[in-house]
């Protein structure tokens, strides 16, 4: 997080907040950021309160209440992720794409958005697996194999230069 050329410095729950703030253009209600953010967990609307008054100082008083909003522009890589999937720029996708939304969150709201970008990333990449972008893909998630043996099997005896990597990854993965 950034503001004017200078990192910002947010505890997880000030981070949490200015992720759903960002999500929320139009702001969220005391009640609805604090259902984002708690679900069904017994926190007080006082402590909300008083992460959003920690945030607001941070970020320069650009945060309004009633209902809780940013007052600057924002851009998220989430946005960029989801505009390039829409076009279906895959690449450009997952250039874009930093992996686990928010890691260690447990706030709902946050985990289910992360959950969903993942899941949109991971299945553009079984439509276009374009090798490129699922070599990038494996940096994040090593592990998929399944993205991996559909993009080899896209490729097939073609010669391209990330056949061998993505080849090695499966036998490293031991597939």
């Amino acid at each position: 997080m950034w503001l004017d050329g200078e990192r910002l410095l947010l505890n997880r729950r000030q981070t949490e907040i200015l992720a759903l703030l960002a999500l929320h253009p139009a702001g969220l209600s005391v009640e609805q950021l604090h259902s984002l953010l708690y679900g069904d967990s017994s926190v007080t609307t006082s402590t909300l309160k008083a992460e959003v008054s920690h945030l607001r100082a941070a970020l320069r008083g650009q945060l309004s209440s009633r209902p809780y909003r940013l007052t600057l522009p924002v851009t998220t890589d989430i946005d960029e992720v989801q505009r390039r999937l829409r076009i279906g720029d895959v690449r450009a996708a997952l250039e874009a794409y930093g992996g686990d939304l928010l890691p260690g969150t447990d706030a709902p709201a946050p985990v289910e958005m992360g959950d969903y970008l993942a899941v949109s990333v991971r299945e553009a990449l079984l439509v276009n697996p374009d090798p490129d972008a699922v070599l990038r893909y494996i940096e994040l998630a090593p592990y998929d194999t399944y993205v991996i043996e559909a993009c080899t099997a896209a490729l097939g005896q073609r010669n391209h230069p990330a056949a061998p990597l993505l080849k090695g990854r499966l036998a490293a993965a031991g597939r």
